[in-house]
């Protein structure tokens, strides 16, 4: 996969995504590199989002489970100390099951590109891939998709 490639459904418009208190949209990112923790954070201000950010597969379940219908997206990185990005989404979607909860759209946004890393993060029941580097016009058009279900 080359980088900074994504891969996103279109399905995504279907569903309204949740908004914050000043109605903007709220995305998880859940990101152990401080430097990629505030290029996530800006790009996501920039384009109408609101950001919040965990460290770690654990912490991101745990907001999921106790706050899961603010977040419109996840962002989640593959490699994570404690609990991976693909393990953390196999519990998320477990969890989801078992409490009946709507399935909240994760897009792997990772520099782990080869694409046996790719259907790993799909298998696992992510929605979309974003390759690191980020580009800002591909990461632009991964939240607009996001955006089109507030319609």
């Amino acid at each position: 996969m080359e980088s900074g490639t994504a891969i996103l459904p279109t399905s995504w418009r279907a569903a309204a995504a949740p908004t914050t208190p000043a109605n903007r949209p709220c995305v998880l990112v859940v990101e152990d590199n401080p430097v990629s923790q505030k290029i996530a954070s800006a790009f996501l201000r920039k384009h109408g989002f609101d950001a919040d950010i965990v460290g770690d597969g654990h912490l991101a379940l745990e907001r999921l489970s106790s706050q899961h219908d603010r977040y419109a997206l996840v962002l989640m990185d593959h490699q994570l100390p404690g609990l991976s990005g693909p393990d953390a989404v196999r519990a998320l979607r477990g969890w989801e099951a078992a409490t009946r909860a709507s399935r909240i759209r994760v897009v792997a946004m990772t520099a782990n590109v080869l694409p046996e890393d790719r259907a790993l993060c799909l298998d696992a029941g992510m929605d979309g891939f974003l390759a690191k580097p980020i580009v800002e016009a591909e990461f632009a058009a991964a939240l607009a998709e996001v955006a089109g279900g507030l319609g």
